[in-house]
């Protein structure tokens, strides 16, 4: 006989039974929770981005439909852009300028572009400031684009150019 190195006891027969592959149901149900609670966080992130972009993106089209006008106004005579002072996208009936003239398109171009900002509407003011040193005549042009955020509330954008004569 064979001396046994096992301490006496009860002794177990036969092989262990397999464990059974897979998760338990606690498992299961705290990655699901650690899941909907990383998706929930994504998507709050995902719309606050969206969001910021959309703003990002009517601060960008008042600020081009103001360096529009700019650029436009360049290459009007120094004697039509005083015709300009005033002009507003609340009457776009009152457009400087004969029919179809030059003035006249840069008016209602103008007011295309700012009334695709929500509730958008602009103001130009022109200015004659004359240099008393040299009787130069300079021009202050201001235009003003505002707008209204859903989540921000008014906006305003306001560029201020000077020309010369």
């Amino acid at each position: 006989m064979r001396a046994s190195l096992l301490p006496p006891g009860p002794r177990r027969r036969g092989p262990r039974p397999p464990a059974t592959p897979g998760f338990t149901m606690a498992e299961v149900m705290v990655a699901v929770g650690v899941l909907t609670v990383a998706f929930l966080g994504m998507i709050t992130v995902l719309m606050a981005g969206h969001s910021d972009i959309s703003q990002s993106g009517r601060d960008t089209s008042a600020a081009v439909a103001a360096q529009s006008l700019v650029e436009n106004m360049r290459n009007q005579p120094a004697t039509d852009l005083q015709q300009l002072d005033g002009m507003t996208t609340e009457n776009a009936t009152y457009c400087p300028g004969t029919t179809n003239s030059r003035i006249q398109t840069l008016c209602t171009d103008w007011i295309g572009q700012v009334s695709q900002l929500p509730e958008g509407r602009g103001t130009v003011t022109v200015a004659q400031i004359p240099n008393p040193g040299t009787g130069i005549m300079l021009r202050r042009i201001t235009i003003t684009v505002n707008w209204t955020e859903a989540s921000k509330g008014a906006r305003a954008f306001t560029m201020v150019v000077g020309r010369s004569d």
